[in-house]
């Protein structure tokens, strides 16, 4: 049903770096909350309160994408334990999904985090482990795929951005454990709850006023934890390392007119950094927002 397998030669190298290491537990966490998204929701799609939702044919691409994210996931499960290193189980997860338009989104949410993790991990990793970077970067057009099908079940156009954004790990790591992960249940969460090496940042919330056919979303209510104080920013993450920041001011902020699709916002205490730079100065989020196309 993926239509292939798992890569037949990952050409090893002679040992994997603490780095690799770090970033393929990571994607492991993340391949295991979209699979526990993709098969819950293909089990409504065919036999659940969904049924007939969807044409048949719609059913059997999910269908598909659930089969392709769990050839994915060997990628990283697969190097792992090549190495012998030890491997982050299932959490408990608790996805806020009450009709099959919150499964849609929380499926495409996830898709895109994945993208996001999968130019992180290659840009990071492409000096001191090369041999992972074919089959990570053997998965980006099957991904980018899964969400441009998403965008149109949800009467999108799929984004005209030539590019995807990178999103560095210990965001993708801070929204998937704010919105889909019991607090405390992974098996390598240790007494935090958190995965070895990552910690999750405060949430971050971002609401557009409703717009109508062909509108723009060009501002945000920007929601976040009220110990956050002092001047802050949105850092808007765009294509491939592009970042722009706006100020927050009477919680709101402007949304960069040059953005398209769904754009990611990380709140920040400082603006003008590079994405390289941005935890550094990032105190909440991510969160993501659907602008439409320029």
């Amino acid at each position: 049903m993926a239509g292939g397998s798992q890569p037949s030669n990952y050409n090893w190298g002679n040992s994997i770096s603490d780095n690799a290491t770090s970033l393929l537990t990571l994607i492991l966490f993340l391949d295991n909350v979209l699979l526990e998204a993709l098969v819950n929701g293909h089990n409504n799609l065919t036999s659940g309160s969904w049924s007939n939702v969807y044409p048949q044919s719609i059913t059997d691409t999910i269908g598909g994408m659930t089969a392709q994210a769990l050839v994915h996931r060997s990628t990283s499960s697969d190097s792992l334990s090549h190495y012998n290193k030890p491997m982050v189980g299932l959490c408990s997860y608790n996805f806020p999904i009450a009709s099959v338009d919150d499964f849609v989104h929380v499926a495409l949410t996830l898709i895109l985090l994945e993208i996001g993790l999968l130019l992180d991990a290659m840009a990071t990793l492409v000096l001191s482990d090369p041999w992972l970077i074919s089959p990570l970067a053997s998965t980006l057009g099957s991904k980018a795929r899964m969400a441009g099908m998403v965008n149109m079940m949800q009467d999108h156009m799929v984004a005209a951005a030539p590019r995807e954004a990178w999103i560095p790990a210990d965001l993708v790591y801070s929204y998937a454990y704010n919105h889909y992960v019991v607090p405390k249940s992974c098996p390598m969460g240790g007494s935090t709850g958190d995965l070895p090496g990552y910690t999750a940042l405060p949430p971050l919330t971002l609401t557009n006023p409703p717009v109508t056919g062909t509108q723009r979303v060009t501002s945000v209510t920007v929601t976040y934890d009220s110990s956050i104080t002092g001047n802050v920013f949105i850092a808007w993450l765009g294509p491939w390392g592009s970042i722009e920041y706006t100020p927050v001011v009477s919680g709101s902020a402007t949304v960069p007119s040059d953005l398209s699709g769904h754009v990611w916002g990380v709140l920040t205490n400082a603006s003008g950094g590079s994405v390289q730079d941005l935890m550094k100065v990032a105190v909440a989020g991510p969160d993501m927002v659907w602008v439409t196309n320029p």
